[in-house]
């Protein structure tokens, strides 16, 4: 590295002053220009210079940054520091933009049933330790009691603590296996990534799993600091935070239980400098630690209803030889995708490119250091550290088998849950390798394809940080007024039948009302199935489609989601006219996020 510095430290304080600057103004713009109802696409609705006044930043920062670890001009350790922060900053801006615009709540689906949980939790309705993991609902409620809000926003608030602590802990488990400045930089920012992300299974909203998800980084980074120094606190911090993530998600403490069982098990056959290190000598066995975290991992999802249902469906498959109906299949899915104009080739560009280049790059990275450090040849720089990675690749194996015998029962949204968590394995082993080229290789071209290729990664990962018709969803956004219909609609219809076009009443029904002593069916009535009405109604008759009675519930997210996002998919604006244009069906309740209809049965109709 160049001991002259070509820029001064007067022009990069210039430059950082900027950028903060920059981001502060970003942040007032768009605290000024809340949202005034459904977003069906938050990147569209924010101001256009409030993206100018993020981008800019992010681009100057982390351009500076990649060159200086490149070696294109020195300034230093600490400097360097600051643009890193200034990346990280500028990133978590934007996954708090829902937060910063006012967003009531974001997730229509499970999360607004997490809520109604942690609502009677609150109330004293439900006891935490009736639920089979309730410690992100304890935490909601802490954060609610702790700011005096409501569990809505304590919420999103705990969305994006655990969305800063990631990128944290992925730069910190890729510096345990490499030290140096490059790796734990690189690990930085590939945290900043979010790579795991999928808007399948895996988002930043605080469900239970994804909180687990994005956790599971600190759990690895004790036990790689255990394992690379034996220290007996830092097995016990490992134990401590992987229990504490049976209480978040059992399913991710049983796989970091397996991948560290057999992480410590490939150390003892693949180094053998590892057994003699006189650091570690009569110091705790990883082993132990690991297979005693296993066994209580699998003790107590062993308990679950869910657990048992999908070693059921894999059961099946085997002694059959046929798929058990799944949630959801790859292939369904890829029919659905190419009915609203995508691709399964896009949609894996946009979303999963990045880990797969991180993916491809640990392989190889780990490939060539075993080779190095098992030939005659000199051994590489971090002959332990290479045996960690691999040790931790390896320990990601069961995973991936899972993962594909998930997709062979046809259950998608199960297996992109395992892919999520080999996608925090391949962003920690990646990022050591792609930091050790920048900080060891003397080939600028490599250290130039690699900062390009990390720069071009980050801003596509701008662009699918929040769902959005970038990727064939809608944002999930959950508005004031859509809250305040649905009240009305339960204040004023007791015992009523309801329907629903996408916004399922149950889910609504459960952050309102709470979903103790209810279930989803007592919203509906027996005739009609949970999933909603029939694709493209105006064509069905709803008068005739049921035999009671019914109140068919309509937010605006309903009237824009299918029309746009998915191009009239299973409803487009004729359905939605055809409710107020067909006798027998009256609109009882309106604002501007909600409607509630009341449609007539033709059985009542004729006894009137």
């Amino acid at each position: 590295m160049s001991s002259t510095s070509i820029v001064t430290k007067r022009y990069l304080h210039l430059i950082l002053s900027f950028c903060y600057l920059s981001i502060f103004v970003g942040v007032l713009v768009a605290y000024n220009a809340p949202a005034q109802g459904y977003e069906v696409s938050i990147y569209s609705k924010t101001p256009t210079v409030v993206w100018a006044l993020i981008l800019l930043p992010l681009l100057t920062s982390l351009s500076m940054l990649l060159a200086s670890l490149s070696s294109v001009f020195s300034i230093g350790r600490n400097h360097e520091s600051l643009l890193l922060f200034t990346s990280f900053f500028t990133v978590v801006t934007v996954v708090a933009l829902p937060l910063i615009r006012g967003y009531r709540h974001v997730g229509e689906g499970d999360m607004l049933s997490h809520v109604g949980i942690a609502m009677d939790i609150k109330d004293g309705l439900t006891a935490p330790l009736d639920l089979f993991y309730p410690l992100s609902h304890v935490l909601s409620i802490t954060i609610s009691v702790i700011g005096s809000l409501d569990l809505f926003h304590s919420y999103s608030i705990l969305s994006l603590v655990i969305a800063t602590l990631f990128p944290l802990f992925i730069g910190l488990c890729a510096r345990t296996i490499s030290d140096n400045y490059s790796v734990l930089a690189v690990g930085f920012l590939s945290g900043l990534l979010y790579i795991p992300i999928d808007h399948i299974s895996t988002h930043l909203q605080p469900a239970p799993r994804n909180i687990a998800l994005f956790l599971s980084p600190a759990a690895l980074f004790f036990l790689l600091k255990a394992i690379k120094g034996g220290n007996k606190k830092n097995f016990l911090l490992f134990s401590l935070v992987c229990l504490s993530l049976l209480l978040f998600h059992p399913q991710m403490a049983a796989m970091l239980a397996m991948t560290s069982l057999l992480l410590a098990i490939s150390l003892y056959i693949l180094d053998n400098s590892y057994v003699r290190n006189p650091m570690i000598e009569n110091k705790p066995s990883p082993l132990i630690f690991s297979f005693f975290l296993a066994t209580v991992a699998w003790v107590w999802i062993g308990y679950s209803d869910q657990f048992e249902s999908s070693l059921g469906r894999i059961a099946y498959y085997i002694f059959s030889g046929t798929a058990s109906a799944g949630s959801g299949g790859a292939a369904e899915r890829g029919a659905s995708l190419a009915a609203v104009g995508g691709s399964v080739e896009e949609i894996f560009i946009k979303l999963f490119l990045a880990g797969a280049v991180f993916g491809v790059s640990s392989v190889l990275y780990l490939l060539w250091g075993t080779y190095t450090n098992h030939s005659n040849k000199k051994k590489s720089h971090n002959p332990l550290g290479i045996s960690i990675g691999t040790g931790l690749l390896i320990g990601g194996v069961p995973v991936f088998l899972v993962t594909v015998a998930y997709l062979i029962i046809n259950d998608a949204n199960q297996a992109v849950r395992y892919v999520g968590f080999l996608l925090v394995i391949v962003s920690i082993i990646g990022s050591v390798a792609i930091g050790d080229v920048l900080h060891y290789t003397s080939s600028k071209s490599l250290k130039s394809t690699l900062s390009i290729l990390i720069v071009i990664f980050m801003l596509m990962s701008v662009l699918v940080i929040h769902p959005s018709p970038y990727v064939f969803q809608d944002s999930e956004h959950v508005t004031e007024s859509q809250l305040a219909g649905f009240e009305i609609s339960f204040e004023y219809t007791d015992d009523a039948n309801f329907d629903h076009v996408r916004s399922s009443v149950d889910r609504y029904g459960d952050a309102i009302l709470g979903s103790s002593g209810r279930d989803s069916s007592d919203y509906y009535h027996s005739d009609v199935d949970p999933g909603g009405v029939p694709n493209h109604f105006a064509h069905h008759d709803l008068e005739n489609h049921y035999n009671e009675s019914t109140y068919l519930a309509i937010t605006e997210a309903d009237r824009i989601r299918d029309p746009v996002v998915y191009n009239g998919l299973r409803f487009d604006h004729n359905d939605f006219n055809y409710l107020d244009n067909t006798p027998y069906i009256q609109r009882i309740h309106s604002n501007a996020g909600h409607d509630l209809y009341f449609v007539q049965s033709s059985e009542q109709q004729s006894v009137i």
